[in-house]
């Protein structure tokens, strides 16, 4: 038999970005470009598989039979990756912009020896303390050191404290970032047209001499929507991101052939025993228990047709953005009850915060409302003899208030925000 089945053990997918501007180019991609592998795992048991299909006009005219059949265009190509989480560097292209402030990654030590103070290199404003919590090393040595403040940055600088105290004999060596946070920007007016990455999949087929292996390369991807849930009884935390995007073309083999095997990160994928929950009422601390979570980043952005294309043309930015955190709740107390009932045209200063921490100080992901709008869905109930309640956080209209996502890992700014 000279033909052999498709594997899905074998089934690859990679992706780079962004676009320098919306399907700037439909051509084939290069042979040494950089691709990274999914931020979520994927493994043969959840694997994502696309082709292009084609639609047609399909006509009766005199006869009970069709007696015309007409290429109207393309289907819209929409996928979904879902699996264990690994990290939410896609969220640069859900909420369009993304500040990493460890971007400018190394700078040589010329203050003096034995002291806790560094000019860092740096084309881009940093905030007072803003870097706080930021990891590096040394050059020729492991030990870990921390930037504790910073101030604000000044032209091509910006001036850090680490802890501990460079040793003797550090001055004239590089300090290099080595955990960088990226926090993701929430403005009133996303980007327009949004932010676009592609995805490179790969399928290979043992036939010999691989005619029958498929290269695709997806232009004009845009994430519409991602969703995370975690959960105690499993321990697990699974995340969803839709994907539209606009066309398929052939792709080309990447160079050396071992760049198609993904490297994930060492450490393992989000797990639910690393969440923690703060929430507070006018800085009075609501007692109780997470039990579950929901984190929503719900878009109305779509792709559109125009010109003469057959394929969808451009990207509509968002006029509509939800993020939301609903979360089970193991309750000690009344108060969470009680607050789910309060007007919210009442500044109360609800604030809420869930963070996922594999390392709290430096690998963690972190959802915080500083005033948040909250709701009970429908009836309690009683899981193993205790009272769970189900809240919803979201933006409150009504108080001045910001709603961050943060994620802090050793990822540098490639990955998240290249080419800003």
């Amino acid at each position: 038999m000279s033909y052999v089945p498709y594997k899905v053990t074998e089934d690859e997918w990679f992706w780079k970005g962004p676009e320098t501007a919306y399907r700037d180019s439909d051509t084939t991609n290069g042979a040494t470009d950089s691709f990274y592998p999914t931020p979520i795992l994927l493994h043969s048991g959840n694997p994502v598989m696309v082709r292009p299909l084609k639609t047609f006009a399909k006509y009766r005219s005199g006869s009970r039979f069709k007696t015309y059949i007409s290429k109207t265009g393309y289907k819209a190509i929409e996928l979904t990756f879902s699996g264990p989480v690994l990290n939410r560097s896609w969220l640069y292209y859900l909420t369009d912009a993304c500040t990493t402030d460890g971007n400018y990654r190394a700078s040589v030590i010329a203050s003096g020896e034995e002291t806790t103070s560094i000019r860092l290199t740096t084309t881009r404003t940093i905030a007072v303390d803003s870097m706080i919590g930021i990891v590096g090393t040394i050059t020729g040595a492991t030990t870990e050191y921390t930037i504790t403040d910073n101030d604000v940055s000044s032209g091509t600088y910006v001036d850090v404290t680490v802890s501990p105290a460079f040793p003797a004999g550090a001055n004239t060596k590089t300090f290099t970032i080595t955990k960088h946070k990226h926090v993701f920007i929430n403005t009133a007016t996303p980007s327009n047209p949004p932010k676009s990455f592609q995805l490179l999949h790969y399928h290979p087929n043992d036939k010999s001499g691989g005619g029958e292996t498929v290269y695709e390369l997806i232009t004009g991807c845009i994430i519409t929507n991602y969703e995370e849930t975690g959960d105690a009884d499993s321990n697990e935390c699974e995340g969803t991101w839709t994907v539209q995007a606009a066309r398929i073309v052939t792709g080309t083999v990447l160079a050396p052939a071992a760049t198609y095997k993904p490297v994930y990160p060492k450490v393992d994928y989000a797990n639910f025993a690393d969440v923690a929950v703060t929430w507070t009422k006018n800085l009075t601390s609501i007692n109780g228990i997470a039990k579950g979570y929901t984190f929503k980043f719900e878009t109305d952005k779509r792709l559109a047709k125009g010109g003469n294309s057959y394929w969808p043309y451009y990207a509509k930015a968002p006029t509509e953005v939800n993020p939301s955190v609903k979360v089970s709740w193991e309750a000690w107390e009344t108060d969470s009850y009680d607050q789910s009932q309060e007007d919210p045209h009442t500044a109360y200063i609800k604030a809420f915060t869930l963070k996922n921490g594999r390392n709290v100080l430096t690998d963690y992901f972190e959802v915080a409302f500083t005033t948040a709008f909250q709701e009970m869905e429908d009836d309690p109930e009683w899981i193993d003899g205790n009272l769970v309640e189900t809240h919803e956080f979201s933006m409150n209209p009504h108080e001045t208030g910001t709603f961050t996502i943060t994620e802090m890992n050793d990822i540098d700014y490639l990955r998240y925000e290249a080419g800003t």
